[in-house]
């Protein structure tokens, strides 16, 4: 408390004894003016910088609250990096699936005659399972 008191001190005698231009208009500068006393200008300062100190407060509390969200959002993706790389396993494996089916199929199809000419329709899908397994 006592270090908040010179600290006003100081920027009272800063204000009044300050050469700035237009410095009368200022709040403290009209207080002095008014003639009153120090004591209800320290309390209107301490009024201030009361209210001052609540609202960094609260700010204080919601960059707490970003904070955790940040992290939460950090979980969230992390928690989607994982289900997409089991998807991507899952893809895997249903492509596998496929292409020992699609293989099993075109095979045999490639002994009948009448079926070869359809085989280049199917090799682009063939094609792409490979890619993926």
């Amino acid at each position: 408390m006592e270090f908040l008191k010179i600290a006003v001190t100081f920027v009272i005698i800063s204000v009044v004894y300050s050469k700035e231009p237009g410095l009368e208009n200022t709040y403290l500068v009209q207080k002095l003016q008014d003639k009153r006393d120090l004591p209800l200008i320290l309390n209107d300062i301490q009024a201030q910088l009361k209210a001052i100190n609540q609202a960094l407060g609260i700010n204080t509390i919601n960059t707490s609250k970003n904070t955790a969200g940040i992290a939460n959002n950090i979980n969230a993706i992390a928690s989607n990096t994982m289900n997409i790389a089991a998807n991507n396993t899952a893809i895997k494996s249903l492509a596998k699936a496929l292409l020992t089916v699609m293989q099993s199929i075109m095979d045999p199809l490639k002994k009948i005659a009448i079926a070869a000419p359809l085989l280049p329709f199917f090799q682009p899908f063939l094609d792409t399972l490979q890619t993926l397994v």
